[in-house]
C-alpha cells in the first residue's frame, strides 16, 4: 500500500488553519484531498494559503429548511468526489454532510468536539464518527448527551485553537511590535448559527462608535462575516475592512481583539493577545473556560474602557505573561492529530 489519502473537509474559517497545521506536521506522509463549502470567507482563506481544494456546496443560511436542503445537496455532490477519489480517512471539524458521506462509503471519520450547544449537528456527526478529539474540560455526561461514544474519544488539554501557540506565536509577537498605531480587530457575531436564537444586540457597533468618538490613535479593523455586516460597519469613518484574499490568520497582526466571535477570541488568547468578549448569548463550555482569563462585558462603554487599558504596552505585556502560563499547558491539536494519523496507518 502507498501513502494513505487523507480527506479534509472544511466548513469554518478556523478549520482552514487547523488543516494547514495538520498538513505541516504530516509532511509527505500522505496524499491529500481537500473539500470545502462556500461560507464565511473559507475559499478566500484557502486561496491565500495557496492550498488545492474543491469547493462543494454552501451554507444553508439561517432557516432550518435552508440548512437541511444545503446538507442534502452537499451529500449528493460529495458522493461523486469521494467515489472517484477513494480516500482512506476523513478529518473534519464536524461537517454533517462530509461525515454522512464518509459513513456511506465506509471511510473512517475523525472529528472535533467543542460546542455542546450545536445539539442537532452533534447528533448528526458524532454517532457516525470513528474518533472524536475532545477538550479535557468537558465531562462524560455532556458528551453522551451530544451523541459521543466515550470509547472513541481522544482527549486533549486546552482549546481547539491551541495549535497556534507553536506554529505562529513568535510570528505574531514580531508582527504586533512592527507597527506604530495600536491595531484593534473587531469580529461580529455568527448570525446563521443554530444556537444564535436571540435578538441581535448592537454592542460592537456602539463600541466602534465610541472608539472613533474618543479619537484614539488606533486602527479599527473589521472582519465581517456577511455583506450585510460589511454594509453595517461601512457607515463608520476610518474603519478598515480586512481583505479576505490577503489574510492567513487575522489575529496575527493585531494588538487587541474585541468581538462576538468565540473561536477568534480563543485564537487571540493562544497567541497571547489581549481579548475582550462581547458575547451576549448562551455561552459554550469553551467560552466559560476562556472567560476565566479574558475580559468580558456586554456594556459598550465598559468594553471601551477595558480596551483603553490595553493601549498601555505594559498592560498588554502583563496580559501576555499571564496567558502564556495557561497556554503552555495546552496541547497542540494539529500535532496531536498528525501523530495519530501516522500511528493509525503504521
Amino acid at each position: 500500500m502507498g501513502n494513505p489519502k487523507i480527506w479534509f473537509d472544511i466548513g469554518t474559517p478556523f478549520n482552514c488553519n487547523l488543516v494547514d497545521a495538520i498538513l505541516q506536521h504530516l509532511g509527505d506522509f500522505s496524499e491529500t484531498l481537500i473539500t470545502c463549502r462556500d461560507h464565511d470567507h473559507i475559499i478566500d482563506i484557502l486561496s491565500a494559503k495557496k492550498m488545492d481544494f474543491i469547493p462543494i456546496g454552501k451554507h444553508g443560511g439561517k432557516s432550518l429548511k435552508g440548512k437541511l436542503k444545503a446538507y442534502a445537496e452537499r451529500v449528493t455532490l460529495l458522493a461523486d468526489v469521494v467515489e472517484k477519489e477513494k480516500p482512506n480517512l476523513l478529518i473534519t471539524e464536524r461537517d454533517p454532510s462530509a461525515v454522512r458521506t464518509a459513513f456511506g462509503f465506509g471511510t473512517p471519520a475523525w472529528t472535533v468536539f467543542y460546542d455542546e450547544r450545536e445539539y442537532h449537528t452533534n447528533w448528526m456527526v458524532f454517532p457516525l464518527s470513528n474518533r472524536i478529539f475532545v477538550p479535557s474540560f468537558y465531562d462524560s455526561p455532556e458528551l453522551v448527551q451530544n451523541g459521543v461514544t466515550l470509547n472513541r474519544v481522544t482527549w486533549f488539554n486546552g482549546f481547539h485553537t491551541a495549535f497556534l501557540k507553536d506554529e505562529w506565536s513568535q510570528l505574531s509577537a514580531k508582527n504586533s511590535s512592527s507597527h506604530d498605531k495600536l491595531k484593534i480587530l473587531i469580529r461580529p457575531e455568527f448570525e446563521f448559527a443554530t444556537f444564535f436564537n436571540t435578538e441581535k444586540n448592537p454592542i460592537l457597533e456602539q463600541v466602534v462608535d465610541l472608539l472613533i468618538a474618543n479619537d484614539h490613535n488606533a486602527e479599527l479593523l473589521i472582519f465581517p462575516r456577511t455583506e450585510s455586516q460589511r454594509e453595517l460597519f461601512s457607515k463608520y469613518p476610518g474603519v478598515i475592512f480586512i481583505e479576505e484574499n490577503t489574510m492567513d490568520c487575522p489575529v496575527l497582526d493585531v494588538d487587541l481583539v474585541i468581538g462576538a466571535a468565540e473561536t477568534m477570541l480563543m485564537e487571540a488568547f493562544v497567541l497571547l493577545k489581549p481579548a475582550i468578549s462581547a458575547i451576549y448569548w448562551t455561552q459554550s463550555k469553551p467560552v466559560q473556560y476562556l472567560l476565566q482569563y479574558i475580559d468580558h462585558s456586554t456594556d459598550p462603554k465598559s468594553v471601551v474602557q477595558l480596551a483603553e487599558k490595553y493601549f498601555d504596552k505594559n498592560e498588554r505585556e502583563k496580559f501576555s505573561h499571564k496567558a502564556k502560563e495557561v497556554v503552555d499547558k495546552m496541547d497542540n491539536l494539529g500535532l496531536l492529530m498528525a501523530e495519530e494519523v501516522k500511528k493509525h496507518f503504521s
